[in-house]
C-alpha cells in the first residue's frame, strides 16, 4: 500500500541556519587581482606567449541572512531529443525515439529490483560529453524552424544568459544545504562565456565513492519496470534517455535547461504517437512539462533518522530537480535494503516544500525552497557578473582577448557576405581557420569547498584555469555523438574550443552574422 507522508510529516532545517530561519545570501570577496597587459601583437602571439603570472580568483561565501527574493519563471519547451541504446543523438523526425510513458501495473509490490541486473547495459560515465548533446538539439532545432520563425528563435537562443545541464543548476541551488564535511561535497563546474551566454558543465570526470553499481542499478531498474508493458521488461540499458530542452528565467537572466524526462503521462504518449505525421513535418515538439514525470527509488523509512534523512536529503534534491524542469508529478517506489519494492508513494512537485515545512518530526530536516532559489540566484549572478567584468575590452584579460578576436572574425565574415549573396548560410574557409584558433578559449573552475565546521559558510571559487586537459584528454568524446552538419569540424581543424564543440562556434557565427542581414541586409 502506498505510503502517505502527508499524515506522518517529515522534514529539518539546515544546521548552519538554526540561528537564523529567514533565508540566505552570498558575499563576494574579491582578493587582490593581477591582471595581464593587453598586447599589441597578432592575436594567437598575445595569447600563447605567456601563460597566466597567477590565476584570477573570486570567492563567494555562502551563509545565512536573507537578502534579495529570487523568482523563477516556468519553464517552456524548446525542443526534444532522443539517445538511442548505443548513446546516439536522435533529432527532429526521431527525436521521441526513447520516449516512454508511466505504465500501471499490478506487480510493482514485492519485485526484486536486482532482476536481470547481469544483462543490464551501462553508459560509459568516463566519458565526458560535455554539452554536446544540448547544443546539438538547438543546432538542429533552430535549423528546422520555420523559415518565418527561425530568426526569432535564433535571437532568443543567443540572449540566454545561462546554458547547462539542469543536473548542473540543480547542483548549485542545493549547494545552500550542502554541510558535509571533509571534502565530501565538494565539487568543480566548469564554466565559459562566449558572446555574452555563460555556459556550464560538470568538472572533468573523477571517481569518487559512491551507492554500489547495485544500489545505482535499483533505480534504473525501477524505472524500467513502471515504463515496460506488463510481461515484458527488457534489461536495463542507460544509453537510452529522453531529453527536454527547455527555457526559463530566474530573476533577469534567461536560462536554456536541458534534462533527462524519465516518463511522461500514458494518455499524452498515446496523443503524440496518433500525432505522430504532425510532428515530423513541424519538427514540433507538442508535449509540456506539465506532463512530464520523474520517477525515482527511496529507501521506505521505519525510523526517525531515516524520515529526516528522506526530508532532508530525498525530498529536497527530488523537488529542486523537478521544479527547475517544470516536472510537476513525481512516482517513488519505495523499497528495502534488500532491493525489494514495499510501496509506492507520489508526490506533486509544489507541494513538497510545504510538507517540509509544516513537518512536526525532527527539524534537523527541514530546508527552504526560498533559501534555495535565492542561494542558487546568487550564485548564477555572480559568476555572469565576474566574467562580464573579464570579458570587458579594458580588462585586459585573455577573456576580454578572445572575445574581441570573436567579433572581429564575425565582422570580417559579415563583409564577405555582404558582398557575396550567395554565401548566406555558409562559412568560408578562411572564416573556419579563423574560428580554429580560438580552441585555447578561456575555461573558469567554480569550485564549491563546504563548510569546514559547523555554523561556518561554504564558499564558492571562481579562477581561469591557467591551462585545460580537454585537447589532451582522452576522456572526452569528440565523436558529436554521431551527429552530422555542414558546419562540422573535420581534421586537421580542432573539434572543441574549450569544452564546447566546435561546430556550436561555427554555428553561433553563422547565426550572428544571419542576424546581421536580417537586421540590415545592404549596410556595408
Amino acid at each position: 500500500m502506498p505510503l502517505d507522508l502527508n499524515t506522518t510529516p517529515v522534514s529539518p532545517l539546515h544546521p548552519h541556519n538554526q540561528n537564523n530561519k529567514n533565508g540566505t545570501s552570498l558575499t563576494e570577496v574579491e582578493p587582490p587581482l593581477k591582471h595581464d597587459q593587453p598586447q599589441k601583437d597578432d592575436f594567437l602571439k598575445a595569447i600563447h606567449s605567456a601563460p597566466l603570472s597567477q590565476p584570477r580568483t573570486h570567492l563567494i561565501n555562502v551563509h545565512t541572512n536573507k537578502k534579495n527574493q529570487a523568482s523563477y519563471q516556468p519553464s517552456t519547451i524548446i525542443t526534444t531529443f532522443s539517445y538511442d541504446k548505443d548513446g546516439l543523438i536522435h533529432t527532429g523526425n526521431q527525436q521521441f525515439l526513447s520516449l516512454r510513458p508511466l505504465v500501471s501495473r499490478p506487480d510493482i509490490i514485492g519485485f526484486d529490483l536486482a532482476h536481470q541486473i547481469d544483462q543490464a547495459v551501462f553508459r560509459d560515465e568516463s566519458v565526458d560529453q560535455a554539452l554536446d548533446g544540448l547544443l546539438i538539439s538547438l543546432v538542429d532545432f533552430l535549423d528546422n524552424a520555420d523559415p518565418k520563425e527561425r530568426i526569432d528563435h535564433c535571437r532568443g537562443v543567443l540572449s540566454a544568459g545561462l546554458i547547462t545541464w539542469r543536473g548542473t543548476l540543480a547542483k548549485l541551488f542545493s549547494s545552500m544545504y550542502d554541510n558535509r564535511r571533509g571534502g565530501e561535497g565538494a565539487y568543480t563546474k566548469e564554466v565559459m562565456m562566449v558572446d555574452g551566454t555563460v555556459y556550464m558543465a560538470d568538472g572533468p570526470y573523477e571517481k569518487k565513492p559512491g551507492p554500489s553499481l547495485e544500489q545505482r542499478y535499483y533505480g534504473y531498474s525501477y524505472e524500467n519496470l513502471v515504463t515496460s508493458p506488463a510481461g515484458r521488461v527488457p534489461p536495463v540499458n542507460t544509453n537510452a534517455q529522453w531529453v527536454a530542452v527547455v527555457k526559463a528565467k530566474l530573476n533577469r537572466t534567461r536560462i536554456i535547461l536541458g534534462g533527462e524526462v524519465d516518463c511522461i503521462e500514458s494518455d499524452a504518449f498515446n496523443n503524440l504517437h496518433q500525432r505522430s505525421d504532425h510532428v515530423q513535418k513541424n519538427n514540433s515538439a507538442p508535449l509540456q512539462p506539465h506532463q512530464f514525470i520523474e520517477i525515482k527509488t527511496s529507501i521506505l523509512p521505519s525510523s526517525e533518522h531515516e524520515y529526516c534523512n528522506l526530508y532532508r536529503y530525498k525530498l529536497l534534491n527530488l523537488w529542486i530537480q523537478s521544479y527547475l524542469l517544470g516536472v510537476p508529478r513525481i512516482h517513488v517506489g519505495m523499497r528495502d535494503r534488500e532491493g525489494i519494492i514495499r510501496a509506492v508513494q507520489e508526490y506533486k512537485t509544489n507541494t513538497i516544500p510545504a510538507l517540509v515545512r509544516q513537518s512536526q518530526r525532527d527539524p534537523r530536516g527541514r530546508w527552504s525552497a526560498d533559501a534555495c532559489l535565492e542561494g542558487g540566484a546568487e550564485i548564477v549572478e555572480f559568476v555572469l557578473r565576474r566574467l562580464r567584468v573579464d570579458r570587458a575590452r579594458s580588462a585586459g584579460t585573455r577573456l576580454a582577448k578572445f572575445e574581441a578576436r570573436l567579433q572581429e572574425i564575425i565582422g570580417e565574415e559579415l563583409a564577405r557576405h555582404r558582398r557575396d549573396p550567395q554565401m548566406r548560410g555558409l562559412l568560408s574557409e578562411r572564416c573556419r581557420a579563423q574560428i580554429a584558433s580560438l580552441a585555447a578559449w578561456p575555461v573558469y573552475s567554480l569550485v564549491f569547498h563546504p563548510a569546514t565546521r559547523p555554523g561556518q559558510p561554504g564558499s564558492f571559487q571562481l579562477f581561469e584555469r591557467a591551462s585545460h586537459p580537454l585537447s589532451s584528454s582522452a576522456t572526452y568524446s569528440d565523436s558529436l555523438l554521431g551527429y552530422q552538419h555542414p558546419l562540422r569540424s573535420t581534421p586537421p581543424a580542432p573539434s572543441r574550443m574549450g569544452f564546447l564543440p566546435s561546430l556550436w562556434f561555427n554555428y553561433l557565427v553563422r547565426t550572428r552574422i544571419d542576424l546581421a542581414l536580417d537586421s540590415n541586409p545592404t549596410s556595408s
